[in-house]
């Protein structure tokens, strides 16, 4: 795919960017969480013949992930095998244990976030 290199570039940095924010913002009423969907069906991607998620499935994954209070949402297959394979795995950076409910990653309300000593 033409511009791939650019495209997983940037897609790296966001994830970089929102990790570090989640730290710089913890606190009080301030939530920092990053979504991770591969192919959602929109028209920017009605040309390409390829499994797609439905965007009304991904806004409910990303409210069940906000009431969970998720750090990362993991709404398809696709993201959750590219996340598997990135190193710095949140759940190994945060205090407490992480659950995998085949629709995102679920961290325990009330987290710091802070690494584990």
């Amino acid at each position: 795919m033409p511009w791939s290199a650019a495209y997983s570039a940037s897609k790296a940095a966001s994830l970089a960017f929102t990790n570090s924010l989640r730290q710089e913002l913890q606190g009080p009423h301030t939530h920092v969480m990053a979504l991770h969907v591969g192919l959602m069906d929109t028209d920017m991607t009605s040309g390409l013949d390829a499994p797609k998620s439905s965007p009304d499935d991904v806004a409910a994954q990303v409210l069940d992930g906000l009431d969970a209070g998720a750090f990362e949402v993991l709404a398809d297959d696709t993201s959750r095998h590219v996340r598997s394979a990135l190193p710095g795995d949140l759940t190994k950076r945060r205090s407490g244990t992480a659950t995998d409910t085949h629709s995102r990653n679920t961290f325990p309300a009330g987290s710091n976030g802070r690494p584990a000593p």
